[in-house]
């Protein structure tokens, strides 16, 4: 029995993460499963992956982790906030659509996908490339 899924990643270009979750949903597609991308900006990601992907959506949203020496003016943190608040919606929006069994994000460095699928009951599971101090 397939599964039904969204992902929800950080960029559109091939980084190390994106290239991982590009053969994760490879296999997953000769498996048999339906699965849905949401990417920030469609770019080598969404090429690659168009042809066994059943949707792509592109939702602008910004990270939510930064430098810790990175000052953020009082201005730019209620942009990202209203950004995130946007992205969030539109994200809620897609989730109500295709209504998957679960949905995962392949990075901890956004959380709009988490947050969307939180409002709407869906389950979420975080896919994890990065280590902190060392990334």
């Amino acid at each position: 029995m397939s599964k039904k899924i969204v992902f929800i990643t950080h960029e559109g270009a091939m980084s190390g993460a994106n290239a991982a979750l590009a053969a994760h949903l490879e296999l997953m597609y000769s498996m048999g499963s339906e699965f849905y991308l949401i990417v920030p900006r469609f770019g080598e990601l969404s090429d690659k992956l168009k042809g066994i992907t059943k949707e792509i959506f592109e939702v602008y949203y910004y990270g939510w982790a930064i430098n810790p020496n990175q000052k953020i003016s009082f201005k730019k943190q209620i942009k990202y906030l209203l950004r995130k608040e946007f992205a969030i919606r539109q994200i809620r929006k897609v989730l109500k659509r295709i209504n998957p069994d679960y949905c995962a994000t392949n990075t901890i460095t956004i959380d709009v996908g988490a947050l969307a699928a939180k409002k709407q009951r869906i389950k979420h599971v975080w896919l994890v490339h990065e280590f902190g101090d060392r990334d």
